[in-house]
């Protein structure tokens, strides 16, 4: 947290870059198809735009991606993650560029460095964690407007609207519905005794359709009254990327809405469900879009 919270002083508004590289890269996405119908939107585009600026981490160059979805074997896409960064890394030992990099490599607790094991460790879990999750719960915001078309006029038409919506469906169907934790200290939940040291489950897709917090929260609603919701999760274990997960959801929304007239589920596909559990979103979205 220390590390996070340095770099950020230090570099008051990152998200300005990453904000421009999404919405390049969306729209350049989007150009290259040159038909009015995608068979799957989830495989063309929901899934490269999230990944793109989390395979680009800070200090590396653009266009040199690391990660993605090509190893089908995990001990392969760890080594091949790796060897993307050892020159990063190695590079910033000798020049730090004052970027999250720099303070990973360079920072000290209590007068020592991080091993390369720890570093490697947190940048594989940096640059792959924001895509699924991300990709997910865009796939979702755009299921819900597309199965909803007077929502879908309103945010075409007001486009403030935009995160309103993103932030409906991350408290509707959020993309990771549950996390582990243990005990810190004997409590109860619920009336149920819960000692220390014992495993829990915490089930926040389900805590973010509380129904003593929100009516009807099986409903998705534009209109809903903002409330904080568990898809990030809360206290010191609240992800550390959601603020760039709403850019890149407003980003691609906005510029899926820009780029594709008409958008529409396509009439003669299998209605797209959402489903997972561990990790949710419809598995494809085939939709259709007039000419541009």
């Amino acid at each position: 947290m220390k590390l996070v919270e340095t770099a950020r002083r230090k570099n008051p508004n990152p998200g300005v870059g990453v904000f421009r590289t999404a919405d390049d890269r969306c729209i350049s996405l989007i150009l290259l198809q040159s038909d009015r119908y995608w068979d799957d939107f989830a495989a063309r585009l929901e899934r490269p735009i999230p990944a793109a600026p989390s395979c680009e981490p800070p200090g590396s160059q653009r266009g040199r991606r690391g990660g993605g979805r090509g190893h089908g074997d995990r001990d392969a896409a760890s080594q091949a993650m790796r060897d993307y960064l050892e020159p990063l890394v190695e590079a910033r030992r000798t020049e730090p560029a004052g970027d999250l990099l720099s303070e990973l490599v360079h920072a000290e607790i209590d007068g020592a460095r991080l091993a390369d094991e720890k570093i490697y460790g947190f940048l594989r879990l940096l640059l792959p964690a924001g895509a699924e999750t991300t990709y997910r719960a865009f796939g979702s915001c755009l299921l819900a407007l597309l199965e909803r078309p007077e929502a879908m006029a309103r945010v075409l038409a007001d486009r403030s609207l935009v995160p309103a919506a993103v932030e409906e469906t991350l408290r509707w169907e959020t993309s990771v519905t549950m996390v582990a934790r243990v005990a810190a200290t004997d409590t109860e939940i619920g009336g149920c005794p819960v000692p220390a040291g014992s495993s829990v489950s915490v089930i926040n897709g389900s805590a973010s359709r509380d129904e003593a917090r929100w009516a009807d929260p099986g409903e998705w609603d534009l209109d809903r009254e903002p409330q904080q919701h568990m898809a990030f999760g809360t206290g010191p274990h609240q992800c550390l990327g959601m603020h760039l997960a709403r850019m890149e959801l407003e980003v691609g929304i906005n510029a899926v809405l820009d780029r594709l007239p008409n958008l529409r589920l396509d009439p003669d596909a299998e209605t797209p469900v959402i489903s997972g559990y561990a990790f949710r979103g419809p598995a494809t979205l085939p939709v259709r879009f007039d000419p541009f």
